[in-house]
């Protein structure tokens, strides 16, 4: 199983459907293995794809998989059907399957009606957790957020005369285009375009299409001339205003969309992202967008990359500011933490908003 959760997060996410990963199992022998690896694959199953690569070995055999099997129709028909006629004798899963359709009609309730032997549970948090999205969006309804940050070993993104290219390495950032792939949109302030004038884009990975953007941008400041708008359409580029913002030329490039009160509030942010249909959102801002994204208690996941660099100076600036808290007590603490090397950097990755005690499993 933690082969299958392994497997299940490489490549680029299948999104609307969950990262998923199956085997098919037959005398203590993996013969079949399967996984969604691109978009373009969205309502395809893995266990389908185990199922047939292990040909005529599936007869008696266990299926493992880290989400609880469908039992709905989408784009193709229910994985259960072809499980049951596969001849498959036992099914493992993870962790259930909360979306309502699934939950209308339990996977382990109609397989075990067939003869079919049922475990779940194996390595459930885990499994939970690397589909957090996904989980999140079924039960909650409303985007994931995800904050990313590159700083130096003392907490600094720039030097105090903005310099700030490259602080982290080559291998972190190519695992920022690999992150940018798995998500609908990032979320960027003015700060940022003006300062380092990023494409956004995602490169290396050929499957993968661009993110949309959003510039967080109350006086319409952003130049006609930035990089964002050389690989996108202007209904991929979105740019959040205040009322008193001059953008007749800039909505030739992009699509302006008026904001109810400046500063921006990140509830109203999210709901825009929302009705754009954007459920994984990556906040990619400097300290400005990032402290208030994280003090707005807005953000899911944190995604900090370290380098073994000291940049120092009191005017350098920092990746979080703010006000900062009165007390240790009072802290915010990153769940489930984990820790990777990235060449000479490490990167810390953890959850705000317990997923575990936000989303319920589902009965």
């Amino acid at each position: 199983m933690r082969t299958l959760l392994r497997l299940a997060k490489t490549g680029t996410h299948p999104w609307p459907n969950p990262c998923t990963a199956a085997a098919i199992i037959h005398n203590d022998t993996v013969v079949g293995i399967g996984k969604v690896l691109i978009v373009e694959q969205a309502g395809q199953y893995a266990e389908v794809a185990a199922i047939a690569a292990a040909g005529d070995k599936t007869k008696g055999a266990t299926l493992m998989v880290n989400l609880e099997p469908c039992t709905h129709w989408g784009r193709t028909p229910p994985c259960v059907d072809a499980i049951v006629r596969a001849g498959i004798r036992e099914v493992i899963y993870a962790v259930s399957d909360p979306n309502p359709k699934v939950r209308a009609s339990s996977a382990t309730q109609y397989l075990m009606s067939q003869g079919i032997q049922v475990r779940s549970g194996l390595l459930e948090t885990d499994a939970f957790l690397d589909n957090a999205a996904f989980m999140k969006q079924m039960i909650a309804k409303t985007p994931f957020i995800t904050a990313k940050i590159a700083t130096s070993l003392d907490g600094k993104i720039a030097l105090a005369n903005g310099e700030s290219k490259y602080i982290t390495g080559t291998k972190s950032r190519q695992y920022v285009h690999q992150l940018r792939a798995n998500h609908d949109v990032i979320v960027v302030g003015i700060g940022t375009i003006l300062a380092d004038d990023p494409m956004l884009t995602v490169r290396d990975i050929p499957t993968a299409k661009h993110p949309a953007i959003l510039v967080l941008d109350a006086h319409g400041r952003t130049p006609l001339q930035s990089r964002i708008f050389e690989e996108r359409n202007p209904s991929q580029v979105l740019i959040l205003v205040g009322a008193e913002a001059d953008t007749d030329t800039l909505s030739q490039k992009a699509t302006i969309i008026q904001g109810p009160q400046t500063p921006f509030s990140w509830p109203h942010i999210i709901d825009l992202c929302a009705k754009q249909d954007w459920t994984r959102v990556l906040i990619e801002g400097g300290e400005q967008v990032f402290t208030s994204a994280l003090d707005a208690q807005v953000v899911d996941k944190v995604i900090w990359c370290m380098a073994p660099l000291l940049l120092g100076g009191k005017n350098s600036f920092v990746g979080y500011g703010g006000n900062g808290v009165s007390r240790i007590a009072d802290a915010k603490q990153l769940t489930h933490p984990k820790v990777r090397r990235m060449g000479p950097d490490i990167l810390i990755e953890g959850f705000l908003n317990n997923p575990l005690n936000w989303i319920k499993e589902p009965s």
